[in-house]
């Protein structure tokens, strides 16, 4: 198994975004499986007969994500998704070193992540701590030797390390790993039953009861250390690796641990695949939906332009309707014209103000 990550408004926009039995496909998953993963985080499905309508031509409605849309969702993919089923992963023969006894001279990075791990009020509860780092004074020497050893395989085997204010990192297929190594510290509390002067205080004052009566807790190193690989990825991979003492002691686990890393490899350039599909695929929709867009702009201009002609043609009539009314009125009160040549002029220089706003009396499409 191998496990990703996705915010809810991402599987949101993925489930309508193609039928669910072709997105389980993708996670390896049954059209069931991912039914049940959208029902427990109350996302909205698309209803029978929506990918029919949307096929015909026909609008269907859309229903909103209500809710957080940045909630976090797990989902274990089978590895048969990831590599290819009928061949197997071939993993090469890496350049490991066996955990020395004893280092005189630790990596650059290691030092630097040494005095993170020791800078004021970084050592609590047993432990000295950087982010996901822990390791007690008792076996700090065996965890930084087994550290040391596991960087220093992976520079050999996969290139240069870096550092960042997450720690040591290291980059495989464009994507961030980061490398942490942490025991396992047991506790025991070991506070005393309150005095009765204690009771009395929590009685008055309840919510300073943690300060009245603190709890003490007797911290137990085990010197069980975990090697893990954190980070790379979107939601398509989010990895995490693990490798503990167990039947094998963590020494001996380099190996195993430089294997999981290729094979992390192999999930990204699948990832990186997939997340080429997908962003070729948007870009296809929105190049699709800006053509439209300006088809509908054209057509929306078009319109704009019939409605300004047909509103100076309903404006040249006016005119003429006037022209004509004045020009009737001076046939039937002929007195009332001071001077007919002016007139005249002036009916002229209206019917050729008229025709300014009529499209048809000039080229069709032209002002």
């Amino acid at each position: 198994m191998n496990i990703i990550y996705l915010k809810r408004k991402d599987l949101y926009e993925k489930v309508w975004s193609e039928p669910v039995i072709k997105l389980a496909k993708i996670y390896g998953l049954s059209d069931n499986g991912l039914h049940k993963i959208c029902k427990k985080y109350k996302i909205p499905l698309p209803k029978v007969g929506h990918w029919a309508k949307i096929q015909n031509g026909y609008k269907s409605t859309k229903e909103k994500l209500t809710g957080n849309p940045d909630e976090s969702i797990k989902i274990n993919i089978r590895n048969n998704l990831i590599t290819n089923p009928k061949k197997a992963t071939i993993i090469p023969k890496f350049q490991i070193s066996t955990v020395p006894d004893e280092i005189q001279n630790f990596h650059p990075l290691i030092k630097e992540i040494k005095q993170r791990m020791k800078e004021p009020r970084q050592y609590y509860s047993g432990a000295y701590h950087f982010k996901n780092m822990r390791l007690s004074k008792e076996n700090w020497n065996r965890g930084m030797r087994i550290y040391d050893t596991a960087l220093r395989a992976i520079e050999n085997n996969f290139g240069k390390l870096n550092i960042d204010n997450d720690g040591i990192f290291f980059v495989i297929q464009a994507r961030e790993m980061h490398i942490y190594l942490h025991e396992k510290i047991n506790s025991n509390n070991i506070t005393p039953q309150p005095t009765e002067k204690q009771k009395e205080e929590i009685k008055k004052n309840p919510w300073n009861e943690s300060y009245i009566w603190p709890q003490k807790f007797e911290y137990i190193p085990t010197n069980i250390m975990t090697l893990s690989i954190e980070g790379g990825g979107d939601w398509y991979t989010v990895s995490r690796r693990n490798f503990s003492d167990g039947k094998k002691a963590l020494e001996e686990q380099i190996g195993d641990f430089l294997a999981a890393i290729y094979k992390l490899g192999e999930i990204e350039k699948r990832a990186a695949v997939i997340d080429n599909r997908e962003s070729c695929k948007r870009r296809r929709e929105q190049n699709v939906a800006a053509q439209k867009r300006l088809e509908q702009e054209l057509i929306k201009q078009k319109h704009d332009k019939l409605e300004e002609q047909l509103k100076n043609w309903h404006h040249a009539e006016d005119i003429r309707t006037f022209v004509n009314a004045c020009i009737k009125r001076a046939a039937q009160n002929p007195e009332s014209i001071k001077s007919f040549k002016e007139f005249n002029q002036w009916v002229k220089i209206a019917i050729e103000y008229a025709n300014t706003f009529d499209v048809l009396k000039a080229e069709f499409g032209s002002k």
